[in-house]
């Protein structure tokens, strides 16, 4: 497993601006990319840390973003996030958009192209050492495979314990047939 650290407060990404002039009556467009100074430091420090062939493999990236903790936060409620108590970051900037711009730095360095990646996990916590951490594992066929088993037995499992949680909010279990009617499993009497 290959580990990267990106020292800093994580960055979300922004859209690209666009800027429209007339030249000659013509209207001209340009697009350009606002992150472009933030990418090519974020890309420098990854580069200073992956001395290796690009990967072209399918890849498991994990990605943890380490978010500094508010300056009005209270000392009670500062001492519990260091404690690691409280580490769940429900504040913007939105996990999507800080995934997206690590990716972006990550294209054509450290992968071929974000489009390797197989499965992607991501997690925004507080800390008192703002930054991100990213851990790229490539597949193997054995990989693929147990995960597929292990997913497909939490489905099952998620799907039964939600068939549980269904009958117990009713206070009685209902039971489906083929013929479409509905019997209680306490009385055993059918209902439309």
């Amino acid at each position: 497993m290959l580990t990267l650290e990106i020292s800093g407060p994580p960055i979300p990404w922004k859209r690209p601006g666009v800027r429209r002039f007339n030249v000659k009556e013509e209207i001209k467009t340009i697009v350009y990319d606002r992150q472009k100074r933030e990418k090519s430091l974020v890309r420098w420090q990854l580069n200073s840390q992956f001395k290796r062939p690009i990967l072209t493999v399918p890849l498991l990236v994990g990605i943890v973003f380490r978010m500094t903790i508010p300056k009005s936060t209270s000392k009670a409620m500062k001492a519990q996030m260091v404690e690691g108590k409280i580490i769940h970051h429900m504040k913007k900037p939105d996990i999507d958009n800080l995934t997206k711009f690590v990716l972006d730095c990550m294209n054509e360095l450290v992968f071929a192209d974000d489009a390797q990646i197989c499965t992607l996990y991501a997690r925004k916590i507080y800390s008192i050492n703002p930054g991100t951490e990213v851990k790229i594992k490539p597949y193997t066929m054995n990989d693929t495979q147990e995960l597929f088993n292990k997913e497909t037995n939490e489905i099952e499992e998620e799907f039964e314990d939600e068939d549980t949680i269904r009958g117990d909010r009713r206070g009685e279990l209902h039971r489906v047939c083929n013929n479409q009617k509905r019997i209680k499993f306490t009385t055993g009497e059918e209902t439309n």
